[in-house]
C-alpha cells in the first residue's frame, strides 16, 4: 500500500532542507571553497590564448577583427591591466552572494506556513471559478 501524503511533515521536511541550505551557504568554509573555485576559473579564464583563435578569424573574415592581436595574446591581454584583479573581486562577489542565498532560504523556510496556506486558498478559489462555470 502507499503511504497517504502528510501535508504537515512535507512541510517540515521542505523547511528542514531549506534551513539546511541556508546553513550550508552561511558557512565560511563553503563560502571559501567556492570562492576559491571562482577565483581559480577566473584566473584559467584570463590565461586562455585567444591570439591564434583572432588570427585565424581574421584569415577567414578579413576586416573582421579591428585590432591587431599578437598571436601569442591571451583574454587578460585583452582584458587590460585591471584584469588581474578580476579573479579576486569574483570570489569576494561569490562570498556575498553565497550570505544573501542564504538569507533567502532562510526566509522561504519560515514563510512556508503561509505559502502552504496560500496554496490552499488558491486551490479553494480555482474550485469556485469552476463550479461557477458548470
Amino acid at each position: 500500500p502507499t503511504a497517504l501524503a502528510n501535508p504537515a511533515q512535507d512541510r517540515r521536511d521542505a523547511e528542514a532542507k531549506l534551513n539546511d541550505v541556508a546553513e550550508d551557504l552561511a558557512d565560511p568554509r563553503v563560502q571559501n571553497g567556492v570562492a576559491a573555485m571562482v577565483e581559480r576559473i577566473g584566473e584559467t579564464m584570463l590565461d586562455l590564448p585567444v591570439g591564434k583563435f583572432a588570427a585565424a578569424v581574421e584569415k577567414a573574415r578579413p576586416g573582421t577583427i579591428e585590432k591587431r592581436i599578437s598571436e601569442d595574446a591571451t583574454v587578460a591581454d585583452l582584458a587590460g591591466r585591471d584584469a588581474e584583479r578580476l579573479p579576486r573581486e569574483l570570489g569576494k562577489g561569490s562570498r556575498q552572494m553565497m550570505a544573501m542565498l542564504s538569507g533567502f532560504a532562510s526566509a522561504f523556510a519560515t514563510m512556508m506556513p503561509e505559502f502552504e496556506q496560500m496554496g490552499r486558498d488558491m486551490e479553494r478559489s480555482m474550485k469556485d471559478i469552476k463550479a461557477a462555470r458548470d
